[in-house]
Order: C-alpha cells, then sequence, then structure tokens
C-alpha cells in the first residue's frame, strides 16, 4: 500500500473517528468524597460505561452508576452545568423502600447487603419508587448525601449516564492532597 496523502488522510480519519466512539462509550471520574467509602475512596478513579445502558442493558441492584445530580443548588447543579454523582443503586421501579434502625428493607423484607458498608446514617420512611426511577445510597451512610435526602428522592432512568466498571484506586491521590 502507497502512503499517498489520500491514504494518510483515511487512516488519521479512521484513528479520529475511533477515538470519539471511544470517548462516549467510555469516560473517567474522579472520586472526591468518601461517601462510597470504602468501594471507592477520596482520590481513587474510576471507569464508567457510557453506551451499554443506552443498548438496552438492565441496571440491576447493588450497580455503582454514574447520573446527573438532582438539581439542588447546594450541589451547584444547574440547567446549564451538569454535576455528576456516583452512588450504588438499592431501590428499583415499583419497589417500597424503607430504612430503619440502619436496616433496608424492600417490599417490607430485609435487604442483605452483600459489600462492606460503613454502618450509620438516616431512616428513610417507607416510600414506593414511581416506574423508570431508582434510589441510590452511599456505601459511607453517614457521609453520604444520597436518595434519603433529595426531592425528590430518587433519580429518572433518563438521568443515568453509565454504569462504574472499572475502579483505580488512589488513581487522583496526589491531585487532591490526601
Amino acid at each position: 500500500m502507497r502512503l499517498d496523502l489520500k491514504n494518510l488522510l483515511r487512516i488519521f480519519g479512521a484513528i479520529f473517528l475511533a477515538s470519539l466512539c471511544i470517548g462516549c462509550a467510555v469516560r473517567a471520574y474522579k472520586i472526591p468524597t468518601a461517601a462510597m467509602s470504602p468501594a471507592l475512596n477520596p482520590g481513587d478513579g474510576a471507569i464508567g460505561d457510557h453506551i451499554s445502558l443506552k443498548l438496552g442493558a438492565e441496571i440491576e441492584r447493588f450497580d455503582i452508576l454514574v447520573f446527573k445530580a438532582p438539581m439542588h443548588e447546594q450541589f451547584g447543579s444547574t440547567p446549564e452545568a451538569e454535576m455528576i454523582f456516583v452512588f450504588r443503586v438499592v431501590g428499583l421501579p415499583g419497589e417500597t423502600i424503607e430504612i430503619k434502625d440502619e436496616t433496608v428493607f424492600i417490599n417490607d423484607g430485609e435487604l442483605e447487603e452483600p459489600f462492606q458498608r460503613v454502618s450509620g446514617g438516616k431512616d428513610f420512611p417507607k416510600f414506593t419508587i414511581p416506574a423508570d426511577e431508582y434510589f441510590f445510597l452511599g456505601d459511607n451512610r453517614p457521609e453520604s448525601w444520597d436518595s434519603r435526602f433529595w426531592t425528590p428522592n430518587t433519580i429518572k432512568k433518563a438521568d443515568i449516564r453509565g454504569r462504574i466498571v472499572k475502579i483505580m484506586p488512589g488513581q487522583y491521590k496526589d491531585q487532591m492532597g490526601n
């Protein structure tokens, strides 16, 4: 194959398009708070898959998802400047959720949480999750400003951006002064 200008432009064009596709499919995040400790700690990096949910993959309980923060001034989220949160989905559409004495109940049954979490935090009254909406909790309940505090308490499926698929412990620790 002769590398003339036309072929060179095709190669660079293909590389450029591949870069754009990868940039839309996955995104890196820097974890700034301890809300998801011990799974995600301040200074950790996380890779979010932004394509599988758009292609029809199901959201499952305990997935760690990336989503548009609720529109609250205290979060700094405005229509012009979207703020992103990373939390664990605990409640699914149509379920009833309640948190009592540090225990999560789904449809009146105790939820067994198979991951390590920090106990404590706020109780939450019985609530039915609307269709196409999800209830999120941080693993570090005392340090997490999550669905228990938001109004509304849920995130619409349309506001979910992706699923965390890779955690890189300490990736940004030096940048955060930790």
